[in-house]
């Protein structure tokens, strides 16, 4: 249920609702609960009822034409009138009368203004202080319905409770292409989800070398939300091993992974700002090395030899997050604090041909200044591992705690900081190409710090056994931000930056990373 309005009287309760076919309709219901009855039904998506002051009309946005536009019901006459609006509206709510209605106008991106409709008059008259919107015009009647008579009354118990699995369409199909040790092979990617996004199921495939597939559902239908992920596919390791005569070894391996996590978010109602996460997760990873044949070589130390087998994982993990709300906090987060705790474990129990524990500490604070949105960020961070380890995915400490760096520095134990300045520096861009929105762009300055020490490789960066020995690793550069949509409704982020060791001046980057910021 959705957008609940009292009527006048305070007898009646309007409401929009997803039905069992997934259509949202309007719905009015007794204020004891009783005598559920339809007021709008369409193949459209009808929401935000309003109740006109006499209790005889009932206002609403539709989205029969594609764009979300006013509509007035007469409840009496059943007669419908409607705003022709190329941007769209919401949210609207009678004046004292029944004669002007206001309604929340996006049709520019860059302002939102309240704008009046004289629904008696035909024309549209701006608010004080706010500009008209001139193409604001009522068609009256566009078309006279009574799919349901007002006077028609359902008993409750004929409204089914809404089927999240039933109303599972696909949402997404587009192409798609992933490495492999052949190249560049083409696929496609799918989504499926209902309308509420209560079930979600993406998936990919490609195929040129060899079948690459991936699968991540996820329920958030009951409590806990359920999400299962499947992947298989190859990893190309490049150059791994290195002799002195100046030839190497490539790795490649074929990389099958299965997993199943639980979800709780719990909040106690004090704050709608702040709640906590906890969670279980079950991952089970397979590997085998697909050009074993290059490893036969009796020089080659049993200790650097790839790692073949299971690898099964169970983690724990909480979270306590803390922060304002916002339509940019994926871009230019501004307020809050965060802090997360991890807890993996993996042993023989579990199938596990490595047995390992390991143990995660981070934390994020963000103060915005007094002008101009700007803002200081800090996070921190602790990671710990003590046990067996594969050599292709050794514990290290690069990216995105230490960026700017050349290569990253091996260790089970690790501690880094970031800390950046961050500044907003185009609001809207307005560049749509395709099925591309280009939209924000922020800038940040950085500086991190970080250092990892002991590693069970000798001869690989970090192979420091005490934390003194190990060096602290400081770097300090700029990215700059910017969030595009795709589709006209995916946010995503990508960053572009470049940093230098402040300690090391020779070693230097330039880096792409994709993603939300901290």
């Amino acid at each position: 249920m959705f957008s609940p309005r009292w009527s006048p009287d305070g007898k009646k309760i309007a409401f929009s609702l997803f039905d069992d076919h997934q259509r949202r309709d309007i719905f009015s219901v007794d204020a004891d609960g009783a005598d559920l009855t339809p007021l709008v039904s369409t193949a459209a998506d009808d929401r935000y009822p309003a109740w006109s002051p006499n209790g005889k009309k009932l206002a609403f946005i539709s989205y029969s034409n594609g764009t979300p536009n006013l509509y007035v019901k007469d409840l009496q006459t059943g007669e419908v009138s409607q705003t022709q609006t190329p941007g769209g509206v919401f949210l609207p709510d009678w004046l004292p009368g029944e004669e002007k209605i206001s309604v929340v106008s996006f049709e520019d991106r860059n302002k939102i203004p309240l704008v009046i409709v004289d629904v008696q008059n035909q024309k549209s008259a701006p608010k004080k202080k706010l500009q008209p919107a001139p193409f604001h015009t009522i068609v009256n009647p566009v078309y006279q319905r009574r799919d349901f008579p007002t006077d028609m009354v359902f008993p409750s118990s004929t409204i089914k409770h809404y089927n999240s699995f039933a109303g599972i369409r696909p949402q997404i199909l587009l192409p798609y292409a992933d490495w492999s040790e052949k190249g560049w092979q083409p696929g496609v990617i799918i989504r499926f989800a209902d309308p509420l996004e209560k079930q979600a199921l993406l998936t990919s495939f490609t195929y040129r070398a060899r079948p690459h597939f991936s699968l991540n559902y996820i329920n958030q239908q009951w409590r806990p939300t359920i999400q299962a992920y499947l992947e298989k596919t190859t990893i190309d390791h490049g150059d791994f091993l290195y002799f002195k005569d100046g030839s190497s070894i490539p790795l490649i391996e074929d990389f099958r992974t299965a997993s199943l996590g639980l979800n709780w978010t719990i909040n106690r109602g004090k704050s709608l700002l702040a709640w906590h996460n906890l969670s279980l997760r079950a991952t089970f990873t397979h590997r085998k090395v697909i050009n074993q044949a290059d490893f036969a070589n009796p020089d080659i130390s049993e200790n650097f030899l790839p790692f073949q087998g299971w690898t099964n994982i169970v983690t724990l993990g909480y979270s306590f997050i803390k922060y304002r709300p916002d339509v940019f906090y994926d871009i230019h987060p501004k307020t809050g604090k965060s802090i997360a705790v991890a807890f993996s474990h993996a042993s023989s129990y579990l199938g596990s041909d490595l047995s390992f524990n390991q143990a995660s500490l981070l934390g994020v604070v963000r103060q915005q200044l007094p002008f101009l949105k700007h803002v200081i960020a800090l996070r921190t961070g602790i990671f710990l591992r003590e046990g067996d380890q594969a050599i292709q995915s050794r514990p290290a400490l690069g990216m995105p705690y230490l960026r700017g760096v050349t290569f990253s520095r091996e260790g089970t134990r690790q501690v880094f900081a970031n800390l950046e300045y961050r500044f907003p520096i185009i609001r809207d861009l307005g560049l749509k190409i395709w099925i591309f929105y280009f939209e924000q762009f922020c800038g940040a300055f950085f500086t991190d710090v970080g250092k990892a020490w002991v590693s069970e490789f000798k001869g690989y960066h970090g192979n420091a056994r005490r934390f003194a020995d190990a060096d602290w690793v400081q770097t300090a550069g700029f990215e700059l931000r910017h969030r595009f949509y795709f589709l006209g409704k995916i946010p995503s982020v990508i960053r572009v930056g470049y940093g230098v060791n402040v300690r090391n001046f020779d070693e230097r980057k330039l880096f792409v990373a994709f993603g939300r910021v901290f």
